[in-house]
């Protein structure tokens, strides 16, 4: 019955920029994808008997893309007001822990510093474009937004241009991996913060989108519950 109501391919937007260990598109193949998104994806369409393929595109792209245009569903979206207007949004598919990351070596400099508002009196603080910061406790304004990428933001930090990072620490540790001077950045937790949910987007157009987030739903669930989502989260940590 599944396969009668899903009667088309799935096209499912990722950012192009990554969200690593979440997605992780190839970086010498525009085809290839990765990450916790696809095992998730993988795990309940083909239980569902639901065909679906990875698109690499642009962030805005993306969100424009899954309101109008071919897009069914795009992954790794933080909650707001306005895309809960725009699209149908699953439950929360997996959570991430808000910090910032500073020059190790200035750590007397940061150490009382634990809360967002603290860290709104330092001059520079940066962070990805595209990139919503209100569950850190700041406005966007707060926020000096130069890179799509996590490496320049943490380069930028080194080299004291910038006074602090903002990141979510799951990302943070799987791009320390293979950041040349990873053994100089500091991470710190901001008091009072929550972790942050993130979700999957869903085209409102689409005909069985409410059908759609019913499986997701509820296969997540059943996930969580058995504990094979975090098994599929800690092979990205093992490497």
């Amino acid at each position: 019955m599944q396969a009668k109501l899903f009667d088309k391919v799935l096209k499912v937007c990722a950012e192009d920029a990554g969200w690593p260990p979440f997605s992780i598109p190839s970086r010498s193949n525009t085809k290839m994808f990765s990450g916790y998104n696809l095992d998730v994806l993988t795990h309940i369409f083909s239980k569902h008997d639901i065909g679906f393929e990875i698109v690499i595109r642009p962030w805005k792209r993306c969100l424009h893309d899954g309101i109008s245009k071919d897009i069914t569903i795009v992954l790794d979206a933080a909650k707001n007001e306005q895309r809960q207007r725009d699209y149908v949004m699953t439950n929360p598919i997996y959570s991430l822990t808000p910090v910032y990351f500073y020059l190790d070596k200035l750590e007397a400099n940061f150490s009382k510093i634990e809360t967002s508002k603290e860290l709104k009196k330092l001059d520079l603080i940066c962070g990805q474009k595209g990139y919503t910061f209100n569950n850190f406790g700041l406005d966007n304004d707060d926020v000096t937004m130069i890179s799509k990428g996590i490496h320049e933001i943490l380069d930028l930090v080194v080299k004291k241009r910038c006074s602090v990072g903002l990141a979510r620490k799951e990302v943070l540790l799987t791009q320390l991996v293979d950041f040349k001077d990873s053994e100089q950045i500091a991470i710190k937790k901001l008091a009072g913060i929550e972790t942050e949910k993130f979700y999957w987007l869903i085209n409102k157009n689409f005909k069985y989108a409410d059908k759609l987030k019913s499986i997701i739903d509820s296969e997540v669930k059943i996930l969580e519950h058995s504990g094979k989502s975090q098994q599929f989260l800690n092979k990205y940590f093992s490497k």
